[in-house]
């Protein structure tokens, strides 16, 4: 497993400080992933092939065309980041702040049934270029992977997650693209629940690498990133730009 500690150390000179020393959350977090593609927007990348409801890369899963309202929108979002780094104050809806006050009783409860460690990071690129990275929710080292820690508003969610193993598309490419920028084998999902009484509280699915989706994620972000850069050409910017001046609160 790469040294994800040291090369977030590397960069304290770009940012003005530490980033392997930050939380998650925090301003400096933000400041790291501003205007980065992130694992939790892999969705935009890729499309279901019409009509169908199976789950393999290359078949069922399509590279997204450049038309895709999805990815258009959020490619014009990124480019406005670089154009103004304001970062947003967090919104504070139930169903988010109930995933955030539950994540540290999630992790203890994954944890406890698997007996792995989990290391948590604030922030991971995917190379030198720092054009996609990802925010695990936690880092095992004894299945070379990750952790995707996801506690439902929803009682019904987590039920379904729970008796039918069922994962939805985006909650898929998040992992698959999570082991595409950390070079890992593996990734745990967990859905927690502490409203539950009659059932366990905690449930969790394996995700293995697959070989067909790094593919696809190397030639849809080369795109993406093709594209990306002559949206800010023509805006008179270059990708980095958001790093080159302090951003702020608004």
């Amino acid at each position: 497993m790469r040294n994800y500690l040291e090369e977030l150390s590397r960069l304290k000179d770009l940012f003005g400080f530490d980033p392997s020393l930050i939380e998650q959350g925090s301003d400096q977090w933000h400041m790291l992933r501003w205007a980065v593609f992130t694992a939790s927007n892999a969705k935009h990348l890729l499309s279901t092939k019409r009509g169908s409801k199976g789950i393999v890369y290359g078949t069922d899963y399509v590279i997204a065309p450049p038309s895709t309202v999805g990815r258009k929108t959020y490619m014009e979002s990124l480019v406005a980041m670089i154009a103004s780094p304001h970062i947003p104050d967090d919104i504070g809806a139930k169903p988010l702040q109930w995933g955030k006050d539950n994540e540290p009783l999630a992790r203890d409860a994954y944890e406890a049934l698997t007996f792995n460690t989990v290391e948590e990071l604030p922030f991971i690129y995917k190379d030198k270029s720092m054009r996609a990275g990802s925010s695990p929710d936690g880092m095992v080292s004894a299945i070379n992977g990750g952790l995707e820690l996801k506690s439902p508003w929803s009682r019904t969610v987590y039920i379904q997650f729970a008796s039918q193993d069922k994962i939805k598309h985006e909650e898929r490419h998040q992992c698959q693209f999570n082991m595409w920028c950390n070079d890992l084998d593996m990734w745990h999902v967990a859905k927690f629940d502490p409203r539950m009484i009659n059932c366990k509280k905690l449930h969790m699915v394996e995700v293995e690498r697959d070989k067909a989706a790094m593919a696809m994620f190397d030639e849809a972000m080369g795109k993406f990133t093709e594209e990306m850069d002559v949206m800010l050409d023509r805006m008179g910017m270059t990708f980095g730009q958001q790093w080159q001046q302090p951003t702020i609160n608004y």
